[in-house]
């Protein structure tokens, strides 16, 4: 914004001329000259004493004063001539506002001889601020003070020095905080404001608590306090600070401000004469300080810039800051001193805040904030010094017009315009003021005969005519505006006047200098000229006609003779941008009887009505022409009539479409097919076209792409693929397929082509893959079932016959009567129940294939089959390791024997669940009493890499060590271990002794039994050697005559079963008293859990 401001000011106000002020300025007229007034100095006080100064970025120093405050203005004036006679004078003392608003003028006389001069004073109090500091310090801005002599026509024989002016900034506030009210926080009994002012701005300290609420005695005050001691201050005599005099740390804990206000007679808080306005009452200070104590408020709508400007030094410690505030409502901005690098000693630092855009709109208060924490402390920040300089915005304003073209500001121009053409005016118009305006601004012509030909346009308007309200032109700111008079037509040679009026928008006063408008003055000369008037004539850009290509149009329009001569006119035409379009095959002219015509004839005022026949080539592709259609006049007439015509040429759509096939047959079997589909763009323009295929969802059809990219015009071609993943379970039916291809530029433009698919009757079948590795089976376990999907992919109901294949050592049964499914619907699937086992030698993986064959097909004597197969991790993979921890264990008497496995996982990561069983099939349990796991050992959870104990007990009574078949028998007992990854088992040895040994010797039973078995042998080859003798003989004897001979003794035949046999020696060994023995029942086991 500053930049801005900066510019604003170094506005040139008109009639005066800026100089230094101070020093002489010294005559460059001649010795000679008899009278030469000169405005020597201005000089600036206030009440008889110097104004404040500001030193410049460069060193130097700049005066300014305070609002409200009295200016004295010292004039002095010298007469420089020789002459030795008094000389007349007048002088005028101006003070100007930079809008260009005249604030005070002074006048004063003077009667001066040779080397003579004069100075008076006058006063004057400025109630408007007007100063600006720059970012890096520069002040600049203020009133404007100019002297101007008038010494009457001729006398003065150099004007060159009869003008003087100065600028002087003038701030709101310049306070030295040397004064406020505040109280003894410390208890020391020293005043730390003595004799605190009543009147005019102050400064009032107050302290809080967290919640907002004032502190209690003696912090209700708060920790600000003047230090009027020795020490340097940067303005004035005192300063403030918020720890105590003696240079201690600033107290903990503190919310105190500093507030800038003043003390009022009443709770009105009415402007007391500082300036500011009314205030608003604070009743906490007013608390606190026992007075009616208002805080000041800065109202950020009544200044167009401002920036204050303070002194700091010192530095907070951690958590702890100083402020200064703008409150505005719950809305706060702030100067922030904590985070500046500020001098600790007794230098102090030049601090400046542009609050321009602080609460621009609002009205604020301020105030130096003080918070702490409980944590360290410091002596703290030192403030000191308050000065507001701004721009105070005014009501009044002024205005600067810069017109570029034919008018010149100050120059009478005389511009020659022929009959048709229009003038020009293209200007600028500058709000100098501080306050945003509207203007009222209106042209005219001295003949008012003519028609309203005069248009204003300016930013933001609908109106155009000749008489225009402007929208609001913000501060400082400048507006175009362009202004248009065009010559009637057939209008006769004349001279004539264009005014131009720019008036204020609420009181309609001129706003131009002296109220005069701006003046154009017009000479219309004899000219030829024509205007063509169409029929139909388009807005917003839209084509006079829409062809395709080869196609014709026609335009009716009307010509006029606008011009103050007669005339003779040819027609023609041309294409501007296709020079190779020939105009003379593309153009022909009628008149309204329709005769073809290239030349006309018209005088003053004539309007001939004329038809042009417009044509477009074959080959034209989409877009806009231009044609200029011409009507040319023919010597001496010169002047080239002319109206561009745009024809637009439409997108020609023609699209075709060729697929692979019409008609075709296609299983439903899962196979995709590709169809290509070659598309053909014989239209005038490159297009793209969206692509959409219709068919039966069944089908699953789409396009390889949802649109195809652009496509050379007049045959130029793409393919596109249609697929066709030819699901399962298609119905057997004919489909329609119809494949669309939409314009992307012209949606409702579309080209359809259609194919006819013809799905046969289908038998498919497919059997799942099933993998059972994921659990571990053992050898020999009781058979097992599964659920074996079997689908039906084909589009009809059938059943299938089922085979398995695998290696001898597995055995697989279906559970279906005849191995014969139901019949499965189409696209369903039937669960086939198989029953499967392994061979107690099985170790490894096995994998059985169930086939399943269509039945439907069979019948057809075609082969539809399928298979499907399942793979068994039979024994174990190697994730568990089981070791006996005893190598042999022999068991000679009756007791409990504990036996140890150690069980150790393998596996790199997973944990495993251990269910821990005995083997007990084993012909070890036939003799013992019991063998059973630890209660504790059965189901555990063991850990990766991890190992374990488990602890078998073996119980052993005397009949199991009795009843053994031998003295010494070895047994084996095996632990089954299952997982949920694996299977396995180990075994360890046991050599169990029989109580009641055998003696070993002859057994006379055994021996008797062996002798028999031996006798019977060798009768029955005795008996066979006789039969064989015997036949012998009756083979030799054949001859004779046959004799009968019987010979049945009683026989002694042996007994039918070894029960009934009761002789020792027999064949069966005499087994009878065996079987009669009593049987000894082995002892119910006890429960050792």
């Amino acid at each position: 914004m500053l930049p801005l401001l900066l510019a604003a000011l170094i506005l040139p106000v008109q009639g005066v001329a800026l100089s230094d002020s101070g020093g002489d300025v010294k005559s460059h007229v001649s010795a000679r000259a008899v009278t030469d007034f000169e405005v020597t100095t201005i000089e600036f006080s206030s009440a008889s004493s110097s104004l404040p100064i500001w030193q410049q970025p460069d060193g130097e120093l700049a005066e300014y004063i305070v609002r409200d405050e009295t200016l004295t203005i010292t004039v002095r004036i010298t007469q420089l001539g020789i002459g030795a006679q008094g000389q007349y004078a007048d002088y005028y003392v101006n003070v100007t506002h930079p809008v260009g608003i005249s604030l005070a003028e002074f006048s004063a006389n003077v009667t001066l001889t040779g080397g003579e001069a004069k100075q008076e004073s006058f006063t004057y109090v400025p109630n408007y601020s007007h100063s600006v500091l720059s970012p890096e310090g520069a002040l600049s801005g203020g009133l404007l003070v100019s002297v101007e002599i008038d010494s009457g026509v001729g006398i003065d024989e150099d004007p060159s020095n009869d003008v003087l002016s100065r600028e002087i900034p003038v701030a709101v506030i310049d306070d030295p905080l040397d004064e406020g009210w505040c109280s003894d926080v410390d208890g020391d009994g020293v005043i730390n404001c003595p004799n605190p002012p009543n009147l005019g701005l102050i400064w009032l300290t107050a302290g809080y608590d967290s919640d907002g609420t004032l502190s209690t005695d003696p912090d209700d005050a708060g920790h600000w306090r003047l230090d009027y001691s020795n020490t340097t201050s940067a303005v004035g005599d005192s300063h403030w600070r918020i720890s105590g005099n003696s240079q201690l740390d600033y107290a903990s804990g503190r919310i105190d401000r500093l507030h800038l206000g003043f003390r009022a007679a009443d709770t009105a808080c009415s402007d007391t004469g500082h300036g500011l306005g009314a205030g608003s009452l604070d009743t906490q200070i007013s608390t606190v300080h026992d007075a009616f104590m208002c805080g000041a408020v800065v109202r950020g709508y009544q200044f167009y810039s401002m920036q204050l400007v303070t002194n700091a030094r010192g530095a907070m410690g951690q958590g702890d800051s100083v402020t200064l505030q703008a409150v505005s409502g719950l809305d706060v901005k702030e100067l922030n001193f904590t985070n500046m690098t500020l001098p600790s000693n007794d230098s102090w630092e030049q601090v400046i805040w542009d609050m321009s855009d602080v609460h621009a709109q609002q009205e604020y208060r301020l105030s130096y904030l003080f918070r702490s924490d409980g944590t360290s402390a410091t002596p703290g920040i030192e403030i000191d010094g308050f000065l507001l300089f701004a721009i105070q915005k005014i009501p009044e304003y002024t205005i600067s017009v810069d017109c570029a073209g034919d008018y010149k500001e100050g120059i009478e121009a005389h511009p020659v315009i022929p009959v048709g053409d229009p003038i020009e005016l293209a200007c600028g118009i500058t709000n100098n003021g501080y306050v945003d305006i509207t203007l009222r601004i209106y042209s005219e012509v001295t003949n008012s005969s003519w028609p309203d030909l005069i248009r204003i346009d300016t930013p933001g308007t609908n109106d155009k005519d000749s008489f225009i309200v402007t929208k609001i032109i913000k501060a400082q700111t400048t507006m175009p505006a362009w202004f248009n008079l065009s010559i009637p037509a057939s209008v006769t040679v004349e001279s004539l006047e264009w005014h131009i009026h720019i008036n204020d928008g609420l009181t309609n006063a001129s706003k131009l200098e002296l109220g005069e408008p701006i003046v154009q003055y017009v000479d219309v000369q004899p000219s030829y000229s024509g205007f063509i008037d169409l029929d139909f004539n388009p807005s917003g850009g839209n084509p006079h006609l829409q062809l395709y290509p080869g196609d014709s149009g026609s335009v009716p329009l009307t010509f006029s003779n606008t011009g103050n001569q007669i005339g003779s006119w040819n027609l023609g035409g041309v294409y501007l941008d296709e020079p190779n379009w020939d105009p003379s095959t593309l153009i022909r002219w009628s008149n309204e009887t329709g005769a073809t015509i290239e030349t006309i004839f018209t005088s003053i005022g004539d309007e001939i009505d004329l038809i042009p026949h417009v044509s477009v080539p074959e080959d034209a592709i989409p877009g806009i022409y231009d044609l200029r259609l011409d009507v040319n006049g023919k010597a001496p007439n010169n002047f080239p009539a002319d109206r561009v015509l745009r024809i637009e040429v439409l997108n020609k759509f023609e699209l075709e479409i060729i697929p692979e096939f019409r008609e075709r047959t296609i299983p439903a079997d899962n196979a995709s097919r590709i169809v290509e589909l070659v598309i053909i763009n014989n239209g005038n323009s490159e297009e793209a076209y969206d692509l959409f295929v219709t068919a039966d969802p069944s089908l699953r059809a789409r396009l390889s792409t949802p649109s195809t990219l652009g496509i050379d015009p007049f045959g130029g071609d793409t393919s596109v693929l249609l697929l066709l993943p030819m699901p399962y379970g298609v119905d057997n039916e004919t489909y329609l397929l119809r494949v669309t291809a939409r314009s992307q530029s012209n949606p409702l433009y579309e080209v359809q082509t259609t194919m006819t698919l013809t799905v046969p009757s289908t038998q498919l079948v497919e059997v799942a893959e099933l993998d059972m590795s994921d659990e571990v089976y053992r050898g020999g376990d009781e058979p097992r079932t599964l659920r074996w999907e079997v689908w039906n992919r084909g589009n009809q109901m059938d059943r299938y016959r089922l085979s398995f294949d695998h290696l001898t050592d597995v055995t697989v049964e279906s559970g279906e009567d005849g191995d014969l499914t139901p019949w499965i619907p189409a696209g369903s699937s039937y669960n086939v129940t198989v029953s499967y086992s392994f061979d107690s030698d099985t170790f490894g993986e096995r994998v059985v294939s169930m086939v399943a064959k269509s039945d439907l097909a069979a019948q057809r004597n075609v082969v539809v089959e399928d298979s499907g197969s399942a793979v068994f991790d039979v024994g174990s993979v190697g994730w568990l390791q089981i070791f006996p921890e005893q190598a042999m264990t022999t068991i000679s008497e009756e007791g409990s024997y504990d036996l140890f496995f150690s069980i150790r996982n393998l596996h790199p990561s997973y944990e495993q669940l251990v269910r821990a069983d005995i083997d007990r099939q084993s012909d070890l349990f036939f003799n013992v009493f019991d063998a059973r796991v630890d209660t504790s050992d059965r189901d555990f959870v063991l850990g990766s890499d991890e190992t374990r104990l488990v602890k078998v007990t073996l119980v052993i009574d005397e009949d199991n060590l009795r009843n053994l078949e031998d003295n010494s028998m070895l047994f084996a007992l095996t632990l089954l271990v299952d997982t949920d990854i694996d299977k396995t088992s180990s075994s360890t040895p046991l050599t169990m002794l029989k109580s009641n040994p055998v003696d070993e010797g002859p057994n006379v039973e055994e021996i008797g039994l062996t002798l028999g078995n031996y006798l019977l042998i060798a009768v029955g080859v005795i008996g066979a050697l006789a039969i064989l003798f015997t036949a012998v003989r009756i083979v030799r004897g054949a001859g004779g005559p046959m004799e009968e001979y019987t010979n049945f003794e009683p026989l002694g035949l042996p007994p039918d079963l070894p029960i009934h046999d009761h002789i020792a020696n027999s064949a069966l060994g005499g087994a009878q008293e065996i079987f009669s023995q009593p049987t000894n029942l082995p002892s119910e086991p006890e429960d050792q859990e």
